[in-house]
């Protein structure tokens, strides 16, 4: 999970905040929700 893994660096690691924010929004695009719904799931 980008976000908490993100959020654990700040916290723990000392990433700073806007770095974490512009790593976070240049991520590529994908699919947040579609592994949850199994592999038989319609969309």
């Amino acid at each position: 999970m980008p976000i908490c893994d993100q959020v654990y660096e700040v916290l723990y690691r000392g990433k700073p905040p806007a770095r974490v924010l512009s790593d976070l929004m240049s991520r590529s695009l994908k699919s947040e929700h579609g592994d949850l719904l199994g592999p038989d799931a319609e969309e």
